[in-house]
């Protein structure tokens, strides 16, 4: 899987999560430079091939370094919702 995701970081994945279902094929990566992306996976018009595509990118999310942890939302709320924990902040 690694190698088919679009290389957006700049440093290590220290997480890689999977969202629910009900969102389809989503996966988030947390990465040591303080970046978060949500990737969704999509299929080429005509040949039905599958590739991963950067869906949206957080920049500075972990502002005072390391992202610590990412977690997606329930799907209940009916929004694609994301928590990240840094040192030192949270957000939603």
């Amino acid at each position: 899987l690694a190698s088919e995701l679009p290389r957006v970081h700049t440093s290590s994945i220290v997480k890689v999560i999977w969202g629910s279902v009900d969102f389809g094929s989503v996966l988030a990566s947390a990465s040591r430079d303080g970046s978060v992306c949500i990737y969704e996976e999509c299929s080429a018009i005509g040949t039905g091939r599958k590739f991963w595509r950067q869906r949206h990118k957080i920049i500075d999310a972990g502002s005072k370094g390391c992202v610590l942890d990412i977690s997606f939302g329930p799907a209940r709320s009916g929004e694609l919702r994301l928590a990240i924990c840094t040192r030192g902040s949270n957000a939603v």
